[in-house]
């Protein structure tokens, strides 16, 4: 068993592009969060929506787990609370989005949507075994369009799982009082993720690759070269008029400019050198005219 999954720029292996290409479209959800003791965790009234596209293969969202602290590190220790999105593909592989939660007075799309949900909760689920009816489940702007790691890891009882996990810097921010609510309806949370492999990472983040077919995909937000083997297409010859927008591009005014500007100067220095010349030749080689003939 390998050790527990640890998000930290000093653990990444490689670079993870299009063969970690994360695009989902995720629609607002209704479900039933139930209080298991260290985690709630929220089932889709609809788990027929297959909202992601997971290198090739289609994913919908199976469970969601909140959590009190998390099951994997962030920087080697541990985050405040935690947003688990536990996918299904068609194929029965599984995929499991990592979110840390901090305790923070800022907020984003994300913090009033955790916090209603941590709210209702604590007013109707407070104890294990509790159930209550959640609404408005807004899962796209809840997962951060941001760069994120990859890897494979397995979990206590051997299962195999694809994981995406997002950085501390992207971390959800809740208030210090949505999190002590948290810890008073959950324990922390006792399971984790141990990795298998390698931490690769994705600059790039979700929905920035598009699918052509057969399995290749394109960037959408290209980020430089990538070390991974990529299918490659080469670009048809130009019509002559395409070629003429270049008269547009700022860059080539510039040059023509310069060489312009050159061209004038050396131009007015000819000019000049041969205006000297000319002057000189007339006025300081031509017989003196006032000049007393010499003796005989």
């Amino acid at each position: 068993m390998g050790e527990t999954i640890n998000i930290s720029n000093k653990y990444i292996e490689g670079k993870c592009d299009l063969k970690c290409a994360y695009n989902f479209t995720y629609s607002d959800a209704n479900g039933t969060a139930t209080n298991n003791g260290n985690n709630l965790k929220i089932v889709p009234e609809d788990r027929e929506d297959y909202a992601v596209i997971y290198n090739k293969e289609k994913y919908r969202v199976f469970w969601i787990y909140l959590t009190n602290s998390s099951c994997i590190l962030y920087e080697d220790k541990q985050a405040d609370a935690e947003l688990l999105i536990l996918h299904i593909s068609e194929s029965g592989k599984w995929l499991v989005v990592f979110i840390p939660i901090i305790n923070s007075t800022s907020s984003n799309s994300a913090t009033g949507i955790l916090s209603e949900i941590i709210k209702a909760a604590s007013v109707s689920a407070p104890s294990k075994g509790d159930e209550v009816i959640i609404s408005g489940i807004d899962l796209q702007n809840i997962v951060p369009n941001k760069p994120f790691f990859n890897c494979m890891s397995n979990n206590n009882h051997g299962d195999t799982y694809e994981c995406i996990c997002f950085g501390m810097l992207d971390a959800i921010p809740l208030s210090s009082s949505s999190l002590d609510t948290l810890k008073k309806i959950i324990s922390p949370a006792t399971w984790s993720l141990k990795i298998t492999g390698g931490l690769f990472y994705n600059a790039s983040g979700p929905n920035t690759t598009t699918e052509m077919g057969d399995g290749i995909y394109i960037s959408c937000n290209p980020t430089g070269s990538s070390l991974e083997t990529t299918h490659v297409t080469y670009e048809k010859n130009k019509p002559i008029f395409d070629m003429l927008n270049i008269l547009d591009n700022p860059y080539f005014i510039i040059f023509m400019q310069i060489l312009i500007a050159c061209i004038i100067f050396i131009l007015v220095c000819y000019i000049w050198n041969y205006g000297f010349k000319f002057l000189d030749d007339d006025f300081g080689n031509k017989p003196d005219a006032l000049a007393k003939p010499a003796p005989k």
